[in-house]
């Protein structure tokens, strides 16, 4: 069975250990995943702003060049693709646009939902996604 994965990838090490858990994953069993890199650019611009999109899509290629090379390592097709806005809003919409992806993130914290209340990105979608969704830590 083929299934399609999702993982955003920001350029962290926890973004890169997603990565790097999902290989591991793939070793052991699925033959002909759909891998597809997410990267958000929070303060982007549409397509439409010529330069600053430009701007944009280089540094998203960038914060996911090691993300990509991990994968093409491991002999693993994957499609990069850069969006921006509201990261959360681009997850879950990117979920479902990819046939119900599974999302694989990485998160930096020991445990979700920490003290200061829910603001990170891995926090907002784990309470609004409907997709498969798993947190590496």
């Amino acid at each position: 069975m083929t299934l399609n994965w999702l993982v955003p990838c920001d350029g962290t090490p926890a973004a890169l250990h997603a990565v790097r858990y999902l290989i591991g994953h793939l070793a052991a069993g699925e033959r002909r995943p759909t891998i597809h890199l997410l990267n958000v650019q929070a303060h982007g611009h549409s397509p439409d702003d010529g330069a600053r999109s430009r701007d944009g899509r280089e540094r998203g290629l960038a914060q996911c060049g090691s993300a990509a090379a991990l994968l093409a390592a491991a002999g693993l097709p994957h499609e990069l693709h850069v969006l921006a806005g509201d990261p959360v809003s681009r997850i879950l919409e990117a979920s479902k646009r990819f046939r119900n992806a599974h999302v694989v993130m990485g998160t930096r914290r020991r445990r979700l939902f920490g003290a200061h209340g829910f603001g990170s990105v891995a926090d907002r979608v784990v309470l609004e996604i409907r997709q498969p969704l798993t947190i590496v830590k």
